[in-house]
């Protein structure tokens, strides 16, 4: 949202001066998995259990964690399930973080695709 100055709208109760709706990009994955999980795929059921609060926070929520922004697709909580598969990826040399050792091994982590 922006004014007729170009200036930015804040929504009122939402994060408290934290801006969910551009948050700048991830310089880094925010979680690593076991390097044996590189090259696998898994099918993922995301359900909604219960939202409180604001029903539009939780819908800004939904999508910035990945959920379906299509019309329509956060609704009644009881109502909201999404299934979709995921890929879990070798992590890419620029992520130092990402190297830890086993065993006395170096190894990746992996990374989701999503």
């Amino acid at each position: 949202l922006q004014t007729a100055s170009g200036g930015t709208v804040r929504v009122e109760e939402i994060g408290g001066g934290l801006d969910l709706i551009s948050p700048p990009p991830l310089s880094a994955s925010d979680v690593f998995y076991p390097n044996s999980m590189i090259g696998t795929k898994w099918k993922v059921q995301r359900v909604i259990s219960s939202a409180e609060g604001d029903a539009g926070q939780a819908a800004l929520a939904w999508r910035l964690l990945g959920g379906s922004s299509e019309e329509g697709a956060f609704v009644a909580p009881s109502q909201v399930s999404e299934v979709y598969e995921a890929e879990f990826l070798e992590a890419p040399d620029a992520m130092n973080d990402a190297r830890y050792d086993f065993d006395g091994k170096p190894l990746r982590a992996a990374i989701s695709d999503r």
